[in-house]
């Protein structure tokens, strides 16, 4: 089985949003991904990092996973004490049969990419503030 969001995140497109669908700059939650193998040894690959911020923002958002009316996502404790969530493939309704709970409640699909980046980058900025006041 191909995981075409990681292949997405692979070929810098977005970044794996907790839902585990990939969120773009263009569309947030909102795309289909496709994909074409070839052997072809010399495609140019650049490393696209630009991205990683989405996780971070997701683990604190939580949105997909109250959303989601078949508790396909799931927060379950892992062996440190974090959380992880976990989706449950067979759970999903998924889009094809008309749920897109997770999709319509996040906020890069409400407010878009620029919008909630902009915001994190703000937020963290903040608590870099506040730690570096608190540390002196």
């Amino acid at each position: 089985m191909v995981g075409f969001s990681k292949l997405g995140q692979k070929a810098g497109l977005g970044g794996i949003g907790q839902s585990g669908l990939l969120i773009s700059p263009e569309l947030g939650p909102r795309q289909k991904i496709s994909a074409i193998f070839t052997n072809i040894e010399n495609l140019p690959m650049e490393k696209h990092d630009d991205h990683s911020w989405i996780l971070d923002y997701c683990e604190k958002c939580g949105k997909c996973i109250k959303a989601c009316p078949e508790k396909a996502l799931i927060e379950t404790e892992s062996c440190c004490g974090a959380n992880e969530i976990e989706f449950i493939q067979k759970r999903c309704i998924g889009c094809s049969q008309g749920c897109t709970y997770c999709i319509e409640d996040c906020p890069f699909d409400e407010k878009g990419y620029e919008h909630v980046k902009n915001k994190f980058d703000k937020m963290n900025a903040k608590l870099a503030e506040k730690k570096s006041k608190s540390c002196c």
